[in-house]
């Protein structure tokens, strides 16, 4: 039998949702507090950052999904007018400059 709110795929019909009091369009999914306490504790487990940099400087591929993560969660529309006259430099947790790719 045909699925009568919406098309014979779908519960809802199209623009419709269970949950209309829902999560608004753009807005991140929020990980609840639990698990990511637990996802810290194991990225600690696993020698933290200094592990991460030391796997990432290691295998290209690694470096190459490190890069489209971070590029993934950078804002897309960014709307600048006017002129900016100023360089912008990478530096680490000690203040010093990051030179070339990791």
């Amino acid at each position: 039998m045909p699925n009568p709110i919406g098309s014979p795929n779908t519960l809802f019909a199209k623009g419709k949702s269970g949950n209309p009091a829902g999560r608004k369009k753009g807005v991140p999914n929020k990980i609840n507090g639990q698990v990511w306490d637990d996802m810290m504790y194991c990225f600690q487990g696993l020698g933290g950052r200094e592990a991460m940099m030391k796997f990432i400087k290691s295998d290209s591929n690694a470096k190459l999904a490190f890069y489209k993560e971070i590029w993934s969660r950078a804002p897309k529309d960014v709307n600048l007018s006017g002129s900016l006259h100023h360089t912008f430099q990478w530096i680490n947790d000690d203040g010093k400059p990051i030179n070339g790719p990791l």
